[in-house]
């Protein structure tokens, strides 16, 4: 790394890896928060000012001068679009990179890459592959979107050919080039999800998508029964040629045109890439729903194309997955009402699929609600219509699009003011074999830190109901 002085956006979780990485490289550089100095911990701020390295400037969201700078270091969520010293940077062709580009071009001399990305899975993809990839005896660590900084692993040595999957969002493709691209990619599916950040353009959020993958280099994991998939890459997957990889329970192994992973005329997920692998989810899953056997069928996909081989051993891994906390989460029975957490539905398209994994008849009272994210959440009509006994509102400014969602089901509706009165009103509304469902379809940061947060309280409330 050639860099003389490198200028740091933010001082979040992100920045804080990114200070720390440049300090061991000994690299000189300047964070700036918009944020004053006193929200932050001190004695770090100390730390990295003795070493001569750092410098600090709280309190502003913009620079006059930034061309003494030859990179500038972002963190998810600034916006390109939005923030001044990225204008200013792309204007005066600074370089940009984020902590995952930059993790990226380290690692390439360690081991190869999976990447995964979409609107909705991630975290559960990622996850079911490093345990895969550790079942079969293979290094491997978990990165990106999920857990700490990819960056902190390049302070330490990695024992070689250790095997990086990362979760990434949109917010941290925006800064991929080309030579960024991972060995092999997954986008789950693509919905309206944080399109506030792309000013409601569905074509720039796919586009971001899109930078997970170079035709040349990756080999592309791509689910096309998602509707919004085809409709927004059709043009754009025909450059990947023969590293395309389809993922469709819509379409027999027998009628597929190119390697992927199919059904076959057993029902079960059949996958034909480096080696056929047959998956018969029927034997038993700990895990609920048709959308986590589309999760299952590109795990295993991935796990075949990085050139690992499957065994007993790897489907034991997938069979005894549990899912992740706060993903369509069994919590509690009581009298015969199952009580599930799916704090991590923060759109409609999640929530459709934790719906359609316990929806029979109007057996459901959905807990919906929190901050808006400009998404069309009128999709959601025909399974309220078809599944949900009750919708329970929980305050926020998504209020008014959910109440007009309901009267266009035709679902009764009941506003509460916090979860404790939510789960209250879920469970006197409720009789034996009914599921009561907290799956937002919103973000949760206008009552709460972060969907983990607001998922726990579902779960303490839950938990003292007597």
């Amino acid at each position: 790394m050639n860099y003389e002085k490198v200028l740091v956006l933010g001082f979040g979780v992100t920045g804080k890896a990114i200070v720390n990485f440049l300090t061991h490289k000994k690299i000189k550089h300047t964070v700036v928060d918009s944020k004053p100095a006193e929200n932050f911990d001190q004695d770090l701020i100390k730390k990295y000012q003795n070493s001569g390295l750092t410098e600090f400037i709280f309190g502003v969201n913009d620079l006059d001068n930034i061309s003494e700078y030859d990179l500038v270091m972002t963190s998810p969520g600034v916006s390109y679009l939005h923030n001044p010293i990225l204008q200013k940077a792309l204007a005066a062709k600074i370089e940009i990179k984020n902590d995952v580009t930059l993790f990226l071009e380290e690692w390439k001399k360690i081991g190869k890459t999976i990447g995964v990305t979409g609107s909705n899975g991630k975290s559960t993809i990622v996850t079911l592959i490093h345990q895969m990839i550790q079942a079969s005896g293979h290094h491997s660590i978990l990165v990106g979107n999920i857990g700490k900084s990819p960056l902190d692993y390049l302070v330490d040595e990695q024992e070689a050919e250790t095997i990086a999957v990362l979760e990434l969002s949109s917010y941290q493709l925006e800064s991929f080039k080309t030579e960024h691209a991972v060995d092999v990619a997954i986008i789950s599916n693509l919905s309206s999800n944080h399109l506030d950040h792309y000013d409601g353009d569905f074509q720039k959020y796919a586009e971001a998508k899109i930078r997970i993958a170079n035709p040349d280099k990756t080999k592309l994991i791509v689910n096309f029964d998602n509707e919004e998939t085809n409709k927004y890459f059709g043009q754009i997957l025909k450059d990947f040629k023969n590293n395309l990889y389809q993922v469709s329970f819509k379409t027999d192994i027998s009628e597929a045109s190119s390697d992927g992973a199919y059904t076959n005329s057993n029902g079960n997920i059949f996958v034909q890439a480096v080696h056929e692998i047959e998956f018969n989810h029927i034997k038993g899953l700990r895990v609920f729903g048709q959308h986590n056997l589309y999760n299952i069928a590109m795990s295993i996909l991935a796990f075949d194309l990085i050139g690992l081989t499957y065994s007993e051993k790897i489907e034991k891994a997938i069979r005894d997955f549990p899912g992740l906390e706060h993903r369509i989460e069994f919590v509690r029975e009581i009298g015969g009402i199952v009580f599930v957490n799916d704090s991590k539905s923060t759109t409609p398209d999640s929530t459709r699929a934790a719906i359609e994994s316990f929806g029979q008849d109007k057996n459901i009272l959905l807990i919906m609600g929190g901050l808006d994210k400009d998404m069309n959440f009128k999709v959601l009509a025909p399974y309220l219509e078809q599944y949900v006994k009750y919708l329970i509102l929980l305050p926020g400014d998504a209020e008014k699009k959910i109440i007009d969602l309901c009267d266009l089901a035709e679902t009764e509706y009941f506003k509460v003011s916090d979860m404790n009165e939510a789960v209250i009103k879920g469970r006197e509304l409720s009789t034996v074999g009914d599921i009561v469902l907290l799956s937002p379809s919103t973000s949760s940061q206008n009552a709460y830190k972060n969907f983990e947060h607001r998922g726990t309280e579902f779960k303490n409330c839950v938990n003292e109901l007597i």
